[in-house]
């Protein structure tokens, strides 16, 4: 927890309607996933029809950013976009299962949304709490639409120079 706490510190800071946070993840869909991610969406899921408590909160907000931390550096390890098509379409085909990955965790990052969402809506926690919480939900939102918009930038790269070497050819 120190860790999420830490990597909270260190993340920018910017004002976030929470209405636009929810907005945002609203639609969040799943593609496919796994057992156990299946098994973690529904246990979110049912704590977001009931009352949701601050450490099942905590405890989903860790394993999405822990998550979103390895996606952040396997986007990263990508490397530059080739000139060889071969290694081009490689490198397509790569970027492509990661951008399944991004899908297949889309709806657990907005699960943790709502259950932020809902901790702050119920009023139960204490006005600190609350506060940490709304920050806690904005810097995540903030952070998962930076990597979507970095890791659909790459993708469109990744198309103009296929692009470019077929017309090279």
């Amino acid at each position: 927890m120190m860790y999420v706490m830490c990597y909270f510190q260190v993340l920018p800071h910017s004002d976030i309607r929470m209405e636009e946070a929810m907005e945002d993840t609203a639609s969040a869909s799943v593609a496919s996933m796994d057992e156990d991610d299946s098994e973690r969406v529904i246990h979110q899921s049912t704590a977001s029809l009931a009352s949701v408590d601050i450490q099942t909160y905590h405890e989903s907000l860790e394993h999405v950013l822990t998550w979103m931390l390895e996606a952040e550096e396997m986007l990263q390890t990508q490397g530059d976009i080739a000139d060889d098509v071969q290694v081009v379409k490689q490198q397509f085909h790569d970027h492509e299962e990661f951008m399944m990955q991004l899908t297949q965790h889309q709806g657990q990052v907005g699960n943790v949304l709502q259950e932020g969402n809902q901790l702050i809506l119920e009023g139960k926690q204490s006005p600190e709490v609350e506060t940490e919480v709304h920050v806690q939900i904005g810097l995540l939102n903030n952070r998962w639409e930076e990597l979507r918009v970095k890791a659909m930038d790459r993708q469109s790269r990744s198309v103009s120079a296929g692009r470019v070497h077929v017309y090279k050819t």
